[in-house]
């Protein structure tokens, strides 16, 4: 039998043409990888589930029945609020450290946002929209999905979630920020999909700011039953 003899050159070829085939089929090279800020969960089955844009708070799929899922919707650092004032283009919203005096209200954690560092001094009167997005998936393991919280502002408020006419909390008649004018807590069931969170605040002069404690919480069950209209009110 003859033996083959490669030369140098000839084994330094197939040596480059094996890493350029492991390099391209490597879940790391570039033209693979993904943004993990910008990926929907793994185990959503939503028929058009697509990347979603950074400033998107996404809610956990369930890893078992039983199990509980929350996500944390409050104004407060890391969740991407914004604000826009007489329908102008929205822009962060600004944390106040120190609230205003009269702003007693207990806020559960959550901090006063305005749309200026000015907002406990006086911001020109006006509506002041703040904003929110988040995504609930379409899991493998279904859960029912239910908002709630409690929120205040300076003057008075109304808090929508998305094209849902009817806000889901509001506040009228001024002191929405003092324990003379306190609102109620707040409860909605809310379906897969994205979502905003809209709330409108009044200011009539002066200081303004407003501030929501909120947090979504999904029940991992064995039911295929999932709300089919968001903002529904939870029986």
């Amino acid at each position: 039998m003859r033996l083959i003899n490669l030369d140098t050159r000839t084994h330094r070829r197939l040596a480059f043409a094996l890493l350029v085939a492991i390099t391209a089929l490597s879940p790391l090279h570039p033209g693979h990888a993904q943004s993990p800020e910008s990926k929907v969960p793994a185990t959503d089955i939503s028929a058009a589930a697509k990347p979603l844009p950074k400033d998107v708070l996404v809610l956990g799929c369930c890893r078992c029945t039983g199990g509980i899922n929350r996500l944390d919707l409050s104004t407060v650092a890391g969740v991407p609020w914004t604000v826009s004032y007489n329908s102008g283009p929205q822009t962060p919203a600004v944390i106040l450290p120190t609230p205003h005096p009269l702003w007693n209200l207990p806020t559960g954690g959550a901090q006063w946002v305005s749309a200026s560092a000015l907002g406990t001094s006086g911001v020109p009167a006006g509506t002041y929209t703040y904003r929110l997005k988040f995504y609930v998936p379409k899991c493998t393991i279904p859960q029912r999905v239910v908002l709630s919280g409690q929120g205040g502002a300076d003057d008075g408020f109304k808090l929508y979630l998305d094209s849902n006419p009817t806000p889901i909390s509001a506040c009228s008649g001024g002191w929405c920020f003092n324990t003379a004018n306190p609102t109620a807590p707040f409860a909605a069931s809310v379906g897969f999909g994205l979502h905003t969170l809209t709330m409108s605040v009044v200011n009539t002069g002066g200081p303004s700011g407003m501030f929501l404690r909120a947090a979504l919480e999904g029940r991992c069950t064995d039911s295929l039953t999932q709300p089919e209209h968001p903002g529904q009110n939870p029986n």
